[in-house]
């Protein structure tokens, strides 16, 4: 993938829609959790990953996907190098 390819997907219509739900979503948790809180419930540390998964989702750059896959290169290249 590209940077011009990821920027073109990152600016259709459909994407801008799924990201904009993951915000809400996450906002809406978020506002579950504190509603929870105020009530004197135990909150879960499952609830608060929950949020940070959908923000990282959705604020997720190129240059993070690009770094993700050059160290599964590396680390596969490693692997079968290691193994040889």
């Amino acid at each position: 993938m590209t940077r011009e390819s990821y920027n073109e997907w990152r600016n259709h219509p459909a994407t801008i829609f799924f990201r904009k739900f993951l915000r809400d979503r996450s906002i809406e948790l978020g506002a579950q959790v504190h509603e929870s809180w105020l009530n004197g419930q135990e909150i879960h540390e499952v609830d608060r990953g929950r949020i940070l998964e959908l923000i990282d989702i959705e604020d997720v750059s190129f240059e993070v996907i690009e770094n993700f896959y050059k160290e599964k290169t590396i680390d596969t290249e490693t692997s079968e190098n290691s193994i040889r």
